[in-house]
């Protein structure tokens, strides 16, 4: 994905969702919750989708995520994935 709009929004998202109590870990995992939205003047947004999944409860017993910091380290690996894997 080669819009740096598009980029700008989700590096937003990824500040938002860090600075709750329980990151969601589905949401840039593998990319398939989130859609591209194109809006006019060539800007794209994001778009999330099947939002379910919310922290360390939604997962098989993981004791290291009952610390703030491991959740934060699982949402920053799932989200370089994403950004891996879709930008340009």
């Amino acid at each position: 994905i080669d819009n740096v709009y598009f980029w700008t929004k989700i590096e937003e998202l990824r500040d938002i969702f860090l600075s709750s109590k329980q990151p969601p870990f589905d949401i840039f995992h593998g990319g398939y919750n989130v859609m591209i939205k194109k809006m006019p003047n060539d800007e794209w947004t994001p778009v999330l989708i099947d939002y379910k999944r919310l922290g360390s409860r939604s997962y098989v017993f993981q004791p290291q995520l009952l610390l703030r910091s491991e959740l934060r380290k699982k949402f920053l690996r799932r989200f370089k994935r994403f950004e891996d894997k879709y930008r340009a």
